[in-house]
């Protein structure tokens, strides 16, 4: 009976540090352009932070409103796309530190 609840216990503890390890992790894509193939970050680990829950995908540049989280202690949500009043995208320059309306 010890033995079962140290398996059981020792399961629990795995799939926990698996579940953890599995949400924070940084997925890498290699991008084929016209010159070169180069590897960007994709997905929510490829989202910079800019104010007030906007977030920016740093290999298109379109921004995001996202209320979720990186890490497993609070539950997340699927980034939106963050919308003009015109109804159109945004796209976030970070040089000149502006959205431009995606035409």
């Amino acid at each position: 009976m010890r033995i079962r609840k140290g398996i059981i216990l020792l399961v629990t503890i795995g799939a926990v540090f698996i579940s953890i390890t599995g949400c924070v992790s940084s997925t890498q894509m290699n991008i084929k352009t016209d010159e070169e193939s180069v590897s960007k970050p994709v997905g929510i680990s490829g989202l910079q932070k800019l104010d007030d829950g906007l977030h920016y995908d740093q290999t298109t540049g379109i921004v995001y409103w996202w209320n979720g989280s990186f890490g497993a202690r609070r539950s997340a949500t699927m980034p939106t796309p963050y919308y003009s009043e015109n109804g159109k995208l945004y796209r976030y320059d970070p040089v000149s530190n502006t959205m431009e309306e995606i035409r």
